[in-house]
């Protein structure tokens, strides 16, 4: 079997263990569901997007999703799809109530094979987000790491979410893409800037 056959029969095998994992871990549904009981004011605002800015957050929740389709990446490439939660203390910015807001960010994981600076760039991504949420440089430089064993450690911890503002024009809306994270406490350099003048 020539070096292809192997990759792919290696590509192969680690679907089927993530297959398997993904089946482990599901529980069964039968898709009936009380909803007498509930809270209708959770989830019914129209937040919108919010100013572009640094927001203290806390990682809300961190599950696996795979890549559908071959693209930037080929199908079936993990990433961790985080929801970060603004704190209810943040203040309201230019009239727009930013409290309880939620912003998404998926950091990829790339396969072996990928381009060398787009890996490294994705798992620099990861890694920025990991030291922000708290995980020590200790477990992040060793070459062991296991994500699955931390993901669940990280929900509650606190960080800064620094967010931009754009129209998506399918979606006909703007959106607030994660552009970085920080450590809790932390503000961007343009706000540091503009506080001083």
């Amino acid at each position: 079997m020539g070096n292809m056959g192997m990759a792919i029969s290696e590509y192969a095998d680690k679907l089927e263990r993530m297959d398997r994992r993904m089946s482990d871990s599901m529980v069964e549904f039968d898709g009936v569901v009380d909803l007498t009981d509930r809270d209708e004011s959770v989830g019914s605002g129209d937040y919108g997007a919010v100013p572009s800015g640094s927001y203290q957050c806390a990682v809300d929740d961190a599950d696996w999703v795979y890549t559908q389709n071959d693209g930037k990446m080929p199908a079936g490439t993990p990433g961790l799809n985080v929801r970060f939660r603004v704190s209810l203390d943040e203040p309201e910015r230019r009239g727009v109530k930013v409290a309880n807001q939620c912003f998404f960010k998926t950091y990829w994981i790339p396969p072996k094979d990928h381009e060398k600076e787009a890996a490294q760039k994705l798992r620099g991504a990861l890694t920025n987000f990991l030291k922000a949420a708290g995980v020590s440089d200790d477990k992040l430089n060793s070459k062991k790491f296991n994500l699955n064993d931390e993901k669940d450690e990280l929900i509650g911890n606190p960080l800064t979410v620094v967010v931009g503002k754009k129209y998506n024009d399918v979606k006909e809306t703007d959106e607030n893409p994660v552009m970085g994270v920080k450590p809790a406490g932390s503000s961007s350099t343009r706000e540091r800037a503009g506080s001083v003048l």
